[in-house]
């Protein structure tokens, strides 16, 4: 009896490790498909705009845009939160929540900016931003695969 519930606890045991394996293995396919998406940069103008996504899963709390504006000439005092919306393939616009880094000013300026996650999938994601450096457009585009 004693070696029968040893070998139970051992195959319990087993199971627990080999399927937490395999959840890891899963976290990393996903890890996989948001680095898939590859940053954009915009050198209209005098400002130099990179968008890099960080995390679009449907899983997430938040979907995570990088934002690297850089210039030479004018100053850096957009408010990234009021400029800025992420579209999905029906039209639908987002507005981020939180933006994470530097603040207003400067020739260099870096952060995070946090969506809200889309209620349903799309198959294209596209990042607008307003009026940055005289230009009244810039616009990022990835798909969704």
């Amino acid at each position: 009896m004693r070696y029968l519930l040893a070998a139970v606890v051992l195959v319990a045991a087993g199971l627990i490790v080999f399927l937490g394996g395999q959840r890891s293995k899963e976290n990393r396919q996903v890890s996989k498909e948001q680095t898939q998406l590859k940053p954009q940069t915009n050198s209209e103008g005098q400002v130099e705009v990179e968008v890099t996504p960080v995390d679009v899963s449907p899983n997430s709390e938040a979907w995570k845009f990088g934002v690297t504006l850089n210039t030479h000439s004018v100053e850096l005092d957009y408010d990234l939160k009021k400029i800025t919306v992420l579209v999905d393939d029906k039209g639908t616009a987002f507005r981020p929540e939180i933006w994470e880094g530097a603040g207003p000013g400067g020739h260099h300026r870096e952060g995070i900016l946090k969506f809200p996650t889309f209620p349903t999938m799309t198959d294209t994601i596209t990042l607008n931003i307003q009026d940055v450096g005289d230009i009244a457009e810039r616009s990022f585009t990835w798909s969704i695969e």
